[in-house]
């Protein structure tokens, strides 16, 4: 897996100078379950915050484009659709659970 948390230069590019501290990930790679996700996906109960859970998803691709900025630079983008997910919790590994964190 990739992380994709933002550099602190990239940061910086996200937000003015201010207390804001600015945004840990880019935009756009937040997903809000509502109620009938959540019930699809099996979560009874609400998880606790800071709870960790495996995402595997599929996508489709909407849209792509492709430009080259003033610069010389070249954007690239991709718009993907989710169209199936799921979520499993992560789980201590089982040595832990035998023996215990050291």
């Amino acid at each position: 897996m990739v992380d994709m948390k933002l550099s602190p230069a990239e940061v910086k590019e996200y937000s003015t100078p201010s207390l804001y501290e600015g945004p840990r990930y880019p935009y756009g790679l937040r997903l809000d379950l509502d109620t009938e996700a959540l019930e699809k996906l099996g979560l009874d109960q609400m998880p606790a915050v800071g709870s960790v859970f495996m995402v595997a998803a599929l996508a489709q691709v909407e849209n792509i484009s492709a430009s080259d900025g003033l610069v010389g630079e070249k954007r690239r983008n991709v718009c993907l659709q989710i169209t199936a997910m799921d979520m499993v919790q992560k789980r201590e590994p089982v040595a832990d659970r035998l023996y215990g964190k050291d």
